[in-house]
């Protein structure tokens, strides 16, 4: 990903019934640099 001025952050929200799952690729997504903001179980 571009760090450079002016680059936009990737933001994604996680949404799944399992939590160690959605832990885990919150966690995967984060280490990559893109911005969670938000995880929720499937409802």
């Amino acid at each position: 990903m571009s760090d450079g001025p002016g680059a936009a952050r990737i933001r994604a929200v996680v949404v799944d019934d399992a939590v160690l799952l959605r832990e885990g690729l919150a966690r995967v997504l984060d280490e990559a640099g893109i911005d969670v903001v938000g995880q929720h179980a499937d409802a």
